[in-house]
């Protein structure tokens, strides 16, 4: 399968790999920066820690997911803006 892609499938594909290490950093350093407050708020004034079960679950107002025609939107314009990009360079 590897051979039969072009140079720009394999470049999607990298991109989408450097994007979720950038994602997993950036959970992880929250991760980290969470643990730091709750242990100075620990040490400092135990008695205003979160509740646990709601600090891991997060709020709790319901969460909204995108429709189909947004996903198709977001896509649609992320084509369009590919394609622009790829004249402009061309025009070059």
């Amino acid at each position: 399968m590897f051979w039969s892609l072009t140079l720009r499938d394999i470049m999607i594909v990298l991109d989408g790999v450097m994007e979720r290490e950038r994602r997993q950093a950036m959970q992880q350093r929250a991760v980290m920066y969470a643990t730091s407050k709750l242990t100075a708020i620990a040490h400092h004034d135990p008695k205003s820690l979160p509740d646990a079960d709601r600090f891991i679950k997060g709020s709790d107002a319901p969460q909204r997911f995108a429709t189909d025609d947004e996903i198709s939107t977001y896509f649609m314009v992320r084509a369009a803006k590919s394609k622009n990009q790829k004249q402009l360079r061309n025009t070059q």
